[in-house]
């Protein structure tokens, strides 16, 4: 009988350290989400810049 217990329990942790990894996974997928979000921002921020200093440039330029 001790035997099926202890079997039960170490099925029972292995259930739960599963369930911590599948939480885990979730969560680095989440952070993933959002960097890739950011880098997205900060990749069209900076084209937005690009092109705003170019248009700024010309503008100087034309004033000279």
């Amino acid at each position: 009988m001790k035997k099926y217990y202890h079997i039960i329990q170490v099925l029972k942790r292995m259930a739960d350290i599963q369930l911590q990894i599948q939480n885990v996974v979730k969560l680095a997928n989440a952070a993933n989400i959002k960097l890739a979000d950011i880098k997205i921002t900060l990749l069209q921020t900076g084209n937005s810049y690009k092109k705003q200093i170019g248009e700024d440039i010309y503008s100087i330029m034309n004033d000279l």
